[in-house]
């Protein structure tokens, strides 16, 4: 039987002694340093929302899990929930629903919402619009509306919103900061 002892690449070789107990601690920190540097830009934000402009669908005091990098590599659709600094009052976060897309023409008309002259029907809304009005988006311009559309500051007050003012798309709507009272949004 061969002596390990003896074995020339189980000697010892000027090897400062380790403490396993601070190595472990070291990676530990090293790791958590490193995820917390991937994870400050992709992990979720709870948002706690206020207020009755996206009734029925999402209710005051309903807390909501929000992506900032779910427009990194694809674009907004039509009926995402998101979050958004407003355009004539940026210290203001809103949230709203995307209705109109870049190089679209959004109507209402009578309680009515045509995009592109075509009638759409909208079963996520509290009542149907009390207003008229008319616009033609231009590249990385959208729409966005509150579901409750009497009650809600949006685009109709204040027009497009541009592509680069939007931080987020909402993915879970919690009752409270309990993540097992959350739930994933549908959007049609």
């Amino acid at each position: 039987m061969q002596n390990y002892r003896k074995n020339k690449y189980l000697e010892k070789k000027n090897m400062p002694d380790i403490n396993p107990r601070r190595l472990f601690i070291t990676i530990l920190i090293a790791c958590s340093a490193l995820t917390g540097c991937f994870l400050s830009e992709s992990a979720p934000i709870y948002y706690h929302y206020a207020g009755s402009s996206m009734e029925p669908t999402i209710s005051d005091s309903n807390y909501l899990t929000i992506d900032p990098t779910a427009y990194d590599e694809n674009l907004p659709e039509r009926h995402d929930i998101i979050v958004f600094t407003h355009p004539k009052v940026p210290e203001n976060h809103l949230l709203k629903r995307i209705i109109g897309l870049p190089g679209e023409k959004i109507t209402i008309q009578d309680g009515n919402l045509w995009i592109d002259d075509q009638l759409i029907d909208e079963t996520y809304i509290r009542e149907p619009a009390r207003y008229n009005g008319e616009w033609l988006l231009g590249e990385q311009e959208y729409i966005v509306l509150g579901d409750n559309r009497n009650n809600s500051s949006d685009s109709h007050n204040w027009g497009a919103l541009p592509f680069e003012n939007i931080e987020g798309k909402a993915i879970h709507i919690c009752i409270n900061r309990d993540i097992l009272s959350c739930q994933e949004i549908e959007t049609e």
